[in-house]
């Protein structure tokens, strides 16, 4: 007579499982795709028909081109200096009712995994300033890891190239301000 142990009604030593199954990746069934390719073995970019670094390209201009219809959609980098535009800042050219200008796409400004988007020192005046900022986002303001206590805040420009400058109290010249971006 053969004696098993039962535990919720299956013999110890049985499988619960679906079973079946594989070790091996390419044996499995639905693999997941990259643009209709299938991702089963070493696939490169081109494989995929994604863009490599080295097709990646943009233009650096110490002087900016004319914004233009032939200019229109195009990414470049200013490296020149100007009040105009600023020097390491992207900008492409849009059209908007018939007139083309260069627009700041603000691909500088990032955000660290904390959610900090840039680091400013009040000055003696007890005011800290932020540049290159999106008009689209709202910002809260730390002061040594706390919220500031604003007295006036004056905002300057639009779009993704706006200005604030902020007064605060209770802060001394060199203290660190932090901007989070307000989700």
């Amino acid at each position: 007579m053969d004696i098993r142990s039962f535990i919720a009604g299956r013999a110890v030593g049985e499988s619960g499982g679906g079973g079946g199954g594989t070790n091996d990746y390419e044996d499995l069934s639905n693999l997941p795709q990259i643009n209709n390719v299938t991702l089963k073995g070493n696939k490169s970019s081109s494989d995929l028909g994604l863009a490599s670094s080295t097709d990646i390209q943009y233009v650096q201009y110490s002087t900016m081109p004319e914004a233009s219809a032939s200019n229109a959609g195009k990414i470049v980098q200013f490296t020149g200096a100007t009040d105009t535009y600023t020097n390491g800042y992207f900008y492409k050219c849009v059209e908007n009712d018939g007139v083309y200008s260069w627009e700041n796409i603000n691909v500088q400004q990032t955000t660290t995994p904390d959610g900090w988007t840039s680091t400013a020192q009040v000055d003696s005046n007890s005011t800290v300033t932020f540049t290159g900022l999106n008009d689209s986002l709202a910002y809260a303001l730390y002061v040594e890891d706390k919220l500031a206590t604003i007295t006036s805040v004056t905002k300057t420009g639009s779009g993704t190239s706006v200005t604030l400058a902020y007064v605060l109290s209770g802060v001394s010249a060199g203290d660190y301000c932090k901007l989070r971006i307000v989700r």
